[in-house]
């Protein structure tokens, strides 16, 4: 049926929504905080292989993960995988390959043909950078890259893993800064590594060109990357907005354009080339001429975004800080929370 049918479903009053003008909430710590500990009943959920959610959960003294399949009308129907994380770690972010998965945080962790698999800093099978994992990417040569950092630990750097070695590049080495916050790689092949302290880098396999406040960056604080379908670069800031770099200079929306709040978590471009922002003020969409916002009283399950998706039937899915999943479709929000089935309502990834 329609969404406005089912059950929580709100219809957003997009012609009522009004452009925040300077913020207007209270402060929050800007920086990203450091990934929940999974415990005492508790659970990270993240996205999973084919439009599934895997939902990260503690069972004792093990941490458990879980695919979950959104039903139409009963929540949510959860099906064990065969993965099991010893321990209880942090948990940030996770990617999927064929026969893999990575889940960050605690160290880096991976699952191949069934065995489990860590690669940290101290006793472990491997050696990255540093055991704080804050980011993930895997490049078209099938690299892994691994981004070091967070609100509490000291980052050191970004290390690259080749399937047998890791190569670990800092600021020694021409890195903007060695607190690396986030990575995209362009259609180019150029790595873009999002720092914070230390602005933006771009590695085009051979050297670093780094860009800073003197080069048209608002701040040097860097949360979020993407590229666009027209080759633009969206970087998303804390405190600084949001700016565009067209490869020759920089353009900045802030909350005087109309953008929710300048502290920006998430971005994501849709089927019809509208940009998505998620910001710690809401949501906010962008058409290439404006901005329309979205808070909790147009139906979304809480203000501060972390993640954004849209699955193949064009649904955005949105991500919050302890206010569950929040699916946008046809001006309509639809929440899931704990009460529908989720392990818990902080819910940082989503794939």
């Amino acid at each position: 049926g329609d969404p406005e049918d089912r059950p929580g479903a709100r219809r957003a009053d997009r012609g009522g929504v009004e452009a925040r003008r300077g913020g207007g909430l209270p402060h929050r710590p800007a920086a990203r905080p450091a990934a929940r500990t999974v415990g005492g009943g508790g659970g990270v959920s993240m996205g999973g292989p084919d439009g599934k959610t895997v939902l990260v959960v503690d069972d004792e003294e093990d941490v458990r993960c879980f695919l979950a399949d959104v039903l139409e009308d009963a929540g949510l129907a959860m099906a064990d995988v065969d993965c099991v994380l010893h321990g209880n770690m942090e948990l940030f972010e996770m990617v999927h390959q064929p026969d893999m998965w990575h889940v960050l945080g605690s160290g880096a962790w991976g699952k191949s043909g069934g065995r489990l698999t860590t690669g940290g800093t101290t006793g472990s099978t491997l050696a990255c950078a540093a055991d704080n994992v804050v980011a993930i990417l895997q490049d078209r040569n099938g690299d892994m890259w691994f981004a070091t950092g967070g609100a509490i630990l000291q980052g050191r750097g970004i290390s690259r893993y080749d399937g047998e070695h890791f190569e670990t590049f800092t600021a020694e080495d021409g890195l903007a800064d060695d607190w690396a916050f986030t990575m995209m790689q362009d259609r180019d092949g150029d790595l873009w590594i999002g720092t914070f302290g230390g602005g933006l880098s771009r590695y085009d396999g051979e050297s670093f060109t780094n860009y800073k406040i003197e080069d048209g960056l608002p701040v040097n604080d860097v949360t979020v990357l993407l590229q666009d379908r027209d080759g633009d670069l969206w970087i998303g800031t804390d405190r600084g907005g949001l700016s565009r770099y067209s490869g020759e200079r920089f353009e900045t929306f802030t909350v005087e354009d109309g953008l929710a709040d300048d502290v920006v978590f998430s971005l994501f471009e849709d089927a019809e080339g509208c940009l998505w922002i998620g910001t710690r003020g809401g949501l906010s969409r962008y058409d290439g001429q404006s901005f329309v916002n979205y808070d909790v009283s147009d139906g979304l399950a809480n203000e501060m975004v972390w993640s954004l998706m849209e699955d193949c039937e064009g649904h955005l899915w949105i991500g919050t800080e302890g206010g569950g999943i929040s699916r946008f479709s046809r001006d309509y929000f639809t929440t899931f929370t704990a009460q529908d089935g989720l392990p818990d309502d902080q819910v940082h990834g989503l794939l």
